[in-house]
């Protein structure tokens, strides 16, 4: 998957707000699961695996040399009250510790769906790691991992 939208259709065209970004783009991986733990429904995780893999492939991909997302643009914590507001990426949570607690988060639940779907994956092997190397650069317990306990 060489380039994810951040949008579908994709209104925002090319740049760097155009690529998948924490948050927006982990709906490929958040949405499938919730339809899956509100409704008990393994059809749609067996439809959406594929593209929830490709998502976790994608952030792979883009990971720097200490295995972790960062250093590009995110749309960041759109929901700080604090940050200005006619400048939301100005908001006090680091974008980088986002992307990369999303990341450990579209990872585990993407192991979950294959468990369901009784279909081996690596990307538990992926989100511990990320979740472990963002507690620790970030100095704080990520969502992920508290959610991790809850099945979200």
């Amino acid at each position: 998957m060489a380039n994810l939208p951040s949008r579908v259709p994709n209104v925002l065209g090319d740049g760097q707000s155009a690529l998948g970004r924490a948050g927006w783009a982990d709906a490929a991986t958040i949405v499938p699961w919730a339809v899956h733990v509100a409704y008990a429904d393994t059809e749609v995780l067996a439809a959406q695996l594929p593209s929830m893999r490709a998502l976790v492939g994608y952030l792979q991909g883009r990971c720097q040399d200490d295995g972790l997302l960062g250093g590009e643009f995110q749309f960041g914590d759109w929901l700080d009250p604090d940050a200005p507001g006619d400048r939301p990426h100005e908001a006090k949570t680091s974008s980088d510790y986002l992307a990369n607690a999303f990341f450990a988060h579209s990872a585990r639940l993407t192991a979950r769906a294959a468990t369901a779907d009784q279909t081996p994956s690596g990307s538990a092997m992926t989100a511990e790691p990320v979740a472990s190397t963002t507690d620790h650069a970030h100095g704080a317990l990520s969502w992920a991992t508290s959610s991790a306990r809850s099945g979200m």
